[in-house]
């Protein structure tokens, strides 16, 4: 019913008001970001991987700005620092992908950088 919605909302924006009004940060902290990001640990090999095959001597950084909505889901990917183009590319894919703990606020992870270096022998 949408009184029921109304009122969700209602609590919810409250909940982040007051929240903020503490002087906390806002968003998810920094374990849960990481700990998302560490999960899908995989599909980030496939990007060095998938990179180093086609530049095998390369090394180098990406990093990114982002923010993580609400409902979990990522936009507004900003490249910070570029990298090569098919890592950047891979990873902003990846990033997409993601889904983080829901949340009252928007999250705005403002530098997360992503290392593409070959295999140490």
């Amino acid at each position: 019913d949408g009184r029921l919605e109304t009122m969700s909302l209602a609590i919810i924006t409250l909940l982040s008001v007051m929240h903020l009004a503490k002087g906390e940060s806002s968003g998810l902290p920094k374990e849960q970001i990481n700990d998302v990001i560490n999960k899908n640990r995989s599909k980030i090999n496939e990007c060095n991987e998938a990179t180093l095959e086609k530049h095998p001597r390369y090394k180098g950084k990406l990093v990114v700005a982002f923010k993580i909505q609400p409902d979990g889901t990522v936009s507004d990917i900003v490249l910070k620092e570029k990298g090569i183009k098919e890592f950047n590319e891979c990873i902003v894919k990846v990033l997409e992908s993601l889904v983080f703990p829901a949340s009252y606020v928007i999250t705005e992870v403002n530098r997360y950088p992503f290392y593409l270096r070959p295999p140490m022998k």
